[in-house]
């Protein structure tokens, strides 16, 4: 059905109100931007006639335009949504470097945390339009110059040292990496962050032990990752959607596991259960709390029995000690039975946390 001109129809699997609230909330939030800077440069011509030296066209400059590519797109849009935005990453002692740094101070965007180096050049994807008077601008050509040599070792520790400084006062941090090295795993393992996320082009499995909560793979990114070809395989691609979010998973799991350790906790097992609906995959329980895990005292911990604990195996051996036989209506739990349970959750959440959660 055509759509009347003036109306527009929201996508149905779309949450219009929760989505509004959380572009809302951005001016109140200070977000640290990890990744490699790329100039996206816009070269449009005036068709003028074929060349006489191959067969090629002409194009009468009318244009070049600039704007930010990359993680540096990825600031500018944070800023554009009111954000306060912490970019890291380095460009090149250059003219297009120095385009990209007018562009963010242009906009009031704090770019102390952007190194500049004479050793490399800024990443540059020039693209070249073609077209008419009154056409639509064709892009007939595109030069990428990227940096072949690695960052040198001064520049990755000052990128680390300004990436974990800007992360500490962020409300969340964003990584883009585009493997042109301003954004790695090494770095992102050391920062310390409420909420983390990741784009990554060519190494989404590497960033396993580090903080990344989410991560917003495309299909070429998968098959970079797996190493495989989806094509017009539409079960492939959701058996490769499926074996990520496991992978994820288990990365999650073990991060949680090694953070619970130093705590003096065993977090024997977790589960992470999901759910898919018309929007997709999505989180559909608690996860790694004393009701979805095993947390076990490491003191004390002995293989071959029982374990002392702060989850709710003490309600399941009370309901063994009264021979419940499963079945409904459940049982009333005494008192003294409510009470020490919780009081082994709120442990629980004083250790691992290092905060007192009070009642």
């Amino acid at each position: 059905m055509r759509s009347r001109p003036g109306v527009i129809h929201a996508d149905a699997s779309v949450d219009l109100t929760r989505l509004l609230d959380i572009v809302a909330s951005f001016p109140r939030r200070t977000i640290c931007v990890v990744g490699d800077f790329v100039l996206d440069q816009f070269v449009s011509g005036e068709i003028s006639r074929i060349s006489r030296e191959a067969p090629v066209l002409i194009l009468r400059h009318r244009r070049t335009e600039a704007y930010p590519g990359g993680a540096a797109n990825a600031v500018n849009n944070l800023a554009d949504l009111a954000a306060k935005v912490l970019p890291v990453g380095v460009v090149g002692d250059d003219n297009e470097g120095k385009i990209l740094l007018d562009y963010f101070r242009g906009k009031r965007i704090d770019t102390s945390a952007i190194l500049r180096t004479g050793e490399r050049a800024t990443t540059t994807k020039t693209r070249y339009l073609a077209g008419w008077t009154h056409t639509t601008e064709q892009q007939v050509l595109r030069v990428d110059r990227e940096p072949r040599e690695e960052l040198p070792e001064r520049i990755r520790k000052l990128l680390d040292r300004k990436a974990r400084k800007a992360a500490k006062s962020a409300d969340a941090v964003l990584v883009s990496d585009y493997g042109l090295g301003a954004a790695s795993p090494e770095i992102v393992r050391k920062l310390n962050a409420k909420c983390m996320t990741l784009d990554s082009r060519y190494r989404l499995l590497d960033y396993g032990g580090t903080q990344i909560t989410a991560a917003t793979p495309n299909e070429a990114e998968l098959e970079a990752a797996y190493h495989v070809t989806v094509g017009t395989d539409a079960q492939r691609l959701e058996e490769l959607g499926r074996r990520t979010l496991r992978d994820l998973s288990l990365a999650l799991y073990n991060k949680a596991a090694a953070h619970a350790e130093t705590r003096g906790i065993l977090l024997a097992d977790t589960k992470f259960e999901f759910g898919k609906t018309a929007k997709g995959i999505i989180l559909a329980d608690e996860v790694l709390t004393p009701d979805s895990s095993r947390f076990w005292e490491r003191a004390s911990w002995k293989p071959g029995g029982p374990q002392p604990s702060f989850d709710k195996q003490f309600v399941r051996d009370y309901l063994e000690s009264i021979h419940w036989n499963k079945q409904a209506p459940a049982p009333g739990l005494p008192d003294n039975v409510v009470e020490r349970t919780q009081g082994k959750y709120l442990e629980a959440f004083r250790r691992l946390t290092g905060r007192t959660l009070t009642l």
